[in-house]
């Protein structure tokens, strides 16, 4: 091993000061000139177990590349009356309600049987574009009570059109009593679930409480994310082309019964909103506001 002194400048040994830092001088000669990795944590594997890294990236022409995040689509349920501009619901027996107290409740009317549901889905659909991910958020929770078996809340992207059926093609999270679990479905095919499964136990999910949940669906990778931490991810399968199938597809959240339920509870959503990541789009504010319904021609929350 090499010797380490202190105040020596002998050739050959490393020399430390006073307090024991490492003196180090670095190169000024361009052959002797050493090579860093630039590697930027995204999470520290609280959740996962493993720290995701991920490399910057680097134009031909030496400019580090930067992402400018692009607002689709966000609404607030904060308003007495649904907004039909924006949202289509369905619903066979349960029945999904705002009280105006700032959530969408499901469940207001609770379903008893399989094939009983209620549903909200966006009229807008939204596009994976090339290497632009998208991310979409609910803040979301349990309401009055645990669910119980038979039941479960959807929330992510797809395009349900039963009420008691759940989407054939999409990503989304779904909470149920086996737990909250990350799951893709591609093109009527069989559901793959996310890594760790569950990613929270039922009782982890408290009764009451509302959670930030966002899903980042990129070409080769899903990943889910609760309150900030990266909590499950999915890798695409190999025989996909992509996520889904479908070219765009609506926000949605959906609760709905697989067989007899025995209680009533409800699910509760306060904001919905889908973003397209990295690639800066060039659309004017006022453009990305009247695509998602926010214009003078309609009405807005609250209007009946």
């Amino acid at each position: 091993m090499a010797q380490i002194s202190t105040g020596s400048s002998t050739s050959g040994k490393a020399n430390v000061d006073a307090t024991f830092n490492l003196n180090v001088a670095l190169p000024t000669v361009d052959a002797q000139v050493g090579s860093v990795r630039l590697m930027s944590e995204n999470d520290d594997g609280t959740l996962t177990g493993a720290v995701t890294l991920k490399p910057p990236e680097t134009s031909p022409d030496y400019r580090l590349r930067a992402g400018l995040d692009t607002v689709l689509f966000t609404d607030a349920f904060n308003a007495s009356a649904q907004n039909t501009n924006n949202w289509n619901y369905i619903s066979s027996t349960m029945t999904a309600s705002q009280p105006g107290a700032g959530t969408i409740n499901f469940g207001t009317v609770q379903g008893t049987v399989n094939g009983h549901g209620a549903l909200l889905r966006s009229w807008q659909s939204f596009p994976l574009v090339n290497t632009s991910p998208l991310a979409v958020e609910f803040l979301a929770g349990q309401f009055t009570s645990a669910l119980v078996s038979n039941e479960s809340f959807y929330f992510g992207l797809g395009t349900p059109t039963v009420a008691g059926t759940i989407p054939t093609d999409g990503v989304w999270f779904n909470l149920s009593t086996a737990g909250l679990i990350g799951e893709l479905k591609y093109n009527t095919g069989s559901v793959v679930q996310a890594t760790p499964n569950p990613m929270r136990t039922l009782a982890q999910i408290v009764v009451g409480q509302i959670y930030q949940f966002i899903i980042v669906i990129a070409e080769r990778e899903v990943q889910f994310w609760i309150d900030g931490l990266l909590s499950g991810t999915i890798a695409i399968p190999a025989g996909n082309g992509t996520p889904m199938i479908q070219a765009g597809l609506p926000i949605y959240m959906q609760k709905i019964c697989t067989g007899a339920v025995s209680n009533t509870n409800t699910c509760r959503v306060a904001r919905a909103s889908v973003s397209a990541l990295d690639v800066q789009f060039g659309k004017p504010s006022s453009h990305i506001a009247a695509a998602q319904g926010a214009h003078s021609a309609i009405g807005q929350n609250g209007h009946t």
